[in-house]
Formats: C-alpha cells, sequence, structure tokens
C-alpha cells in the first residue's frame, strides 16, 4: 500500500486553523467546477500549501483514497469523516462546507468556554491565596496577640475553623477535578466504549449537550447519503464501513445491529439513550427519501442552533455563580478578620 510518510515527514503539520482554510479553498474551486486534481495543483501556487497540496496530488495518483489521504497527512477526523461519506453520496463540495461550519462552531464555543473560565479561574486562584496567608500568617498573629493580652475570643475560634473548612474545602475539590481529569484520561483507554456512555449518560451538564451532538451527525450523514439513492439500511452499512473508535461509530453500529435484527428504524433511534425524540419522530413518519432528506436538513439547522444556544447559556451561568460565590466568601473573610478585632477592642 502506497502511503504518504515522505511528504508527510518533510512537511509540519497544519493546524487546525490552516487545515479549515485549506478546505475552505478546495471547496471554493470544487464550487468552480474544477476536478479534486485540478484544484491541489491550483492551491501549490501558495507556498504553505504547497507541500501538502503535492503530497494529497501524489496519493490520488498512486489511488489513495482522498479521505485515506488526508487522514495520513494529519487532518482532524470530522473532516476525514465528513470526505468519506462525501465520497460514497459524491457532494465533496457539501462535505467540505458542513465539516467546516461543525469545525468553526467547535471552535468558537471552545474559545467562549475558555474566555468564560479565564477570570473565574483567576479569581479563585486568587482567592485561594488569600485564604492561605489568612489562615497561616493573619489568624496565629491574632490569636497570639489575644495570648499575651490574656484574652479568650470564642469569634477568633469560630472564624479560624470557618476558614479552615473553606480552604480545606476548596484544596480537596481541586484534588478532586484534577483525580477526575486523570480518571476521564484512563478510561478512554481501559474502559470499553459502552461503560464510557454509560458514565457519560449519568452527568447531567454533558449527556443533554451529547445528545444534540450525535443527533446532529447521524441526522447530517443519513441525509447526505439518501442523495446517492441508497436505501435506510444501506446507508447504516455504510456508515459502519468506516471503522472507528469513537462514539459516533459506536451508536451507529448499535443502530445498524438492531436493523439487522428486524428492528424499525424509528424504534431502534428510539430506544438509543444518545439520540433525541425529535430524531425519532421524523424517521417514524417513513416518508421517501427526497421528504425525509429535506426534513433531515432542516433538523440539522434547528440542532446546530439548538447545540449552540444550550451550551451559551450553561457557560453564562458559570461565571455569576463563581463570582457570587466568591464575593460572599470574600465578605466573610473581612468580617472574620474585622470582627474579632472590634472584640479585642471592646474587651481591652
Amino acid at each position: 500500500m502506497v502511503t504518504l510518510t515522505p511528504f508527510h515527514n518533510k512537511t509540519k503539520q497544519l493546524n487546525l486553523d490552516q487545515q479549515l482554510h485549506f478546505i475552505e479553498v478546495l471547496g471554493q474551486l470544487l464550487q468552480q467546477h474544477y476536478s479534486i486534481n485540478q484544484a491541489l495543483i491550483i492551491i501549490q501556487w501558495q507556498k504553505q500549501y504547497q507541500p501538502l497540496a503535492q503530497s494529497l496530488s501524489l496519493a490520488l495518483t498512486n489511488g489513495i483514497r482522498f479521505d485515506v489521504a488526508l487522514n495520513q497527512t494529519g487532518f482532524h477526523h470530522q473532516i476525514v469523516s465528513f470526505v468519506h461519506f462525501a465520497l460514497i453520496h459524491g457532494n465533496l463540495t457539501e462535505a467540505f462546507v458542513e465539516s467546516t461550519a461543525l469545525i468553526k462552531q467547535q471552535l468558537r464555543i471552545q474559545q467562549s468556554f475558555k474566555k468564560t473560565m479565564r477570570y473565574p479561574l483567576i479569581l479563585i486562584m486568587s482567592f485561594l491565596l488569600m485564604l492561605f496567608f489568612t489562615q497561616h500568617y493573619v489568624y496565629p498573629n491574632f490569636q497570639q496577640l489575644y495570648q499575651t493580652n490574656q484574652v479568650e475570643s470564642s469569634l477568633l475560634t469560630l472564624s479560624t475553623q470557618a476558614v479552615d473548612i473553606v480552604f480545606n474545602l476548596l484544596v480537596i475539590s481541586a484534588y478532586l477535578l484534577i483525580a477526575g481529569t486523570i480518571f476521564i484520561l484512563l478510561s478512554k483507554r481501559l474502559l470499553k466504549t459502552a461503560k464510557q456512555l454509560a458514565m457519560l449518560s449519568r452527568i447531567p451538564i454533558v449527556f443533554p449537550l451529547l445528545r444534540y451532538y450525535f443527533s446532529f451527525m447521524l441526522a447530517t450523514h443519513i441525509g447526505a447519503l439518501l442523495e446517492s439513492k441508497l436505501s435506510i439500511k444501506e446507508c447504516f452499512v455504510a456508515l459502519t464501513e468506516k471503522q472507528s473508535t469513537n462514539y459516533f461509530a459506536f451508536i451507529t453500529n448499535r443502530l445498524e445491529q438492531a436493523l439487522s435484527n428486524g428492528s424499525s428504524l424509528d424504534f431502534a433511534v428510539l430506544n438509543e439513550t444518545f439520540l433525541t425524540e425529535d430524531l425519532y419522530q421524523i424517521f417514524k413518519k417513513q416518508e421517501p427519501h427526497p421528504q425525509l432528506k429535506r426534513d433531515l436538513t432542516a433538523y440539522t439547522r434547528l440542532l446546530l442552533d439548538q447545540l449552540t444556544q444550550a451550551v451559551d447559556r450553561k457557560l453564562t451561568m458559570i461565571q455569576p455563580i463563581v463570582f457570587v460565590t466568591i464575593a460572599v466568601s470574600i465578605v466573610l473573610v473581612y468580617l472574620s478578620i474585622l470582627l474579632p478585632m472590634l472584640d479585642m477592642i471592646q474587651i481591652v
């Protein structure tokens, strides 16, 4: 089998933004009725993409499928997946548009998440630092001052205990977060996909987003494959032919097995935890393929909007909750320092 190793070793792998730009340029050239080979020759005029375009052209000349060539040159798995199915239904241009739109949306969500979490994380770290100094320097000095004046303050004792509890809870939460991250990374290697999905279904915040995402992917690919005049059964066979270890491949394989066992598509979708009930209603109508394709296309657009809105709602809730929690905690710590001072002044 011919591989792209010689070119791949010489060429620096493109980052995700560059990959998206490369695919967008390629899609624009295909819209102008260039063939893939012709488009790749034109893209070679751009120096930054010249080695990659040459590598892909060589792969096509040697009979390597375009999706395999993209995979060997390090392209994002979602781009490779969309191109793989596009080679079946014959609409590469649409695959390029859909894959770049989906990945751009994911990047926007990731950037929004990073932007939303940046200031809360800084505040949490500053708050932990403040609690550390309060616990190890401020309160011991107060206690020494009280002992020097032979005065006892129950308020100071209570404040010290409260700060200890808050500080320890935050430290324990940080350790649990680190341990949880390590567990998730290890579970991907040690646990079977079915058990991983079962765990994800029990996480309240994650589960609804995954349902939207997997429903979007299924509706997008089935709708595109219907254009190639395949039956529903053949569409799922085509989906499962692309062997992969990701969650979507596992879900489509379960649906294909259900269909092979004589189940109807709507009933199989209804029994799949990670697919929405709306998708079940679409397949339940058992409409002709052109109408089903139109319904699925309309539904993917609605799903993408719902997915974006759901993520935005959850992200907008994070900052206020963190800010209010930290503000209340700072006020309590401030009072825990101020009130013992007032108490000591009254006693003295």
